[in-house]
């Protein structure tokens, strides 16, 4: 998970001194963090009119399966310390893609899922 401490205090800070129009944050089916009521990031920025652009909205193409497997990443891919890339998390998530029904590609969907 990122840390997002007090991160709803210094945009409200920020704004005051300048106007900020955008922030770029990680959020994906599988990255919710901006979500959490504890950390209120994606509230505080509506609050303010700050846009939000997207960091990896296909989960690094977990959702895209263009990774299908820890695997799938170089030897020395930073990937491998984050827990969500763990071999267990990654067949929790490929369970996930594959129920999923639909006429579209995941991508497609995880793609309209953001603009929605």
């Amino acid at each position: 998970m990122l840390v997002y401490q007090n991160v709803q205090d210094i945009h409200r800070r920020a704004s005051n001194i300048h106007s900020i129009f955008a922030v770029q944050l990680e959020y994906s089916l599988f990255s919710l963090d901006i979500e959490k009521p504890t950390i209120d990031v994606l509230k505080t920025c509506q609050e303010l009119g700050i846009a939000i652009a997207c960091y990896s909205p296909l989960g690094c193409g977990m959702l895209t399966r263009q990774i299908r497997s820890s695997d799938d990443f170089d030897a020395n891919n930073a990937h491998e310390v984050f827990s969500r890339f763990s071999k267990d998390n990654f067949s929790k998530k490929s369970s996930h893609n594959r129920t999923l029904e639909s006429n579209c590609t995941t991508g497609q969907l995880t793609l309209a899922w953001i603009l929605a």
